[in-house]
């Protein structure tokens, strides 16, 4: 039998999966496979578990949002790469946005069937700062905090709908940020009320990029920039323009690249993977490519919508 670790938050989303644990053990037994089964209790926890243990372990899975996904590769991140095991990933958040870029099926018996079922991808992973990691997104400024100040229960509730009616109470306070931006091939200077460095296809469920925009395996950070709006039509077009994925449009940057370094004047806030990252005046985030092993099959996926 080879060791197996599974992560669980026993509070990702609307708890769905947790009536299927005993299946989900059962499968992996029968797959040949030891499973240590570790429940979160708080922030941070998912991050020392793995830390701590990934080394002992023939396979890691993770079974939550994107919060304790994230939790999860920076504890990956931490070992050294020859320590890392591949990880395998049960989407059971609210919005599971890697989930819906790779098109891994929410039920817990599809996902494991291609956890086991399929091969691995080798997956880019962001470096925020000199400590810090993300999976698929850092972002600052509208709506970057709605994620994690939304009420759980809310999002339970209504699910996307809850970053809407939260977003939108925000409208009124757009602060743009006087920010410069140097990146592989340049820089640029401006009022921003939104960037985001990724490497998904989905943010928030909300915006979508296309396939050829995202590739996760390619060094590549997705770099969206939104400049400050002159006017309430100006702010709806752009949005109308985001939602349809325009990005030719001047309030608009949208580019490839491995590095992004932003400069403020003021100290501004930062979503990691929907998590809080802090406020800085200064970042540096860097593509680290192929840095952690994705359990994934490509047959098994489902169609982004």
């Amino acid at each position: 039998m080879k060791p197996l670790l599974i992560i669980v938050n026993p509070y990702a989303g609307k708890q769905h999966f947790k009536g299927k644990m005993l299946d989900l053990i059962d499968f992996c037994i029968r797959q040949g496979y030891e499973p240590t089964v570790l429940t979160t209790q708080g922030p941070g926890l998912a991050s020392s578990m793995v830390s701590e243990r990934a080394s002992r372990y023939d396979r890691v899975i993770c079974c939550g949002g994107d919060g304790t996904l994230n939790e999860v590769i920076s504890g990956l991140m931490a070992c050294p790469p020859e320590a890392r095991p591949p990880l395998g990933y049960i989407p059971a958040g609210t919005t599971n946005d890697l989930a819906a870029t790779l098109g891994i099926d929410r039920d817990v018996q599809a996902a494991v069937r291609g956890i086991f079922g399929g091969g691995e991808l080798a997956c880019d992973i962001g470096q925020f700062g000199s400590d810090r990691y993300f999976s698929y997104i850092a972002a600052f400024g509208a709506f970057t905090e709605v994620s994690y100040q939304t009420p759980q229960p809310l999002k339970k509730t209504l699910g996307h709908l809850a970053y809407l009616l939260e977003g939108c109470k925000r409208f009124s306070d757009l602060h743009p940020y006087r920010l410069r931006v140097c990146y592989d091939a340049g820089e640029i200077e401006g009022d921003f009320i939104f960037g985001a460095v990724c490497n998904t296809r989905s943010i928030g469920g909300l915006l979508h990029f296309e396939k050829r925009d995202a590739d996760l395996s390619d060094g590549l950070f997705e770099l969206l920039l939104v400049r400050m709006p002159r006017s309430l039509a100006d702010l709806s077009r752009l949005l109308s323009g985001l939602h349809n994925r325009r990005f030719d449009q001047e309030e608009v940057l949208f580019l490839h690249t491995a590095r992004a370094a932003f400069d403020s004047g003021e100290d501004f806030s930062w979503s990691l993977d929907g998590e809080d990252g802090g406020s800085l005046r200064q970042v540096e985030i860097r593509n680290l490519p192929r840095a952690i092993r994705l359990l994934y099959d490509p047959e098994a996926a489902e169609p982004m919508r």
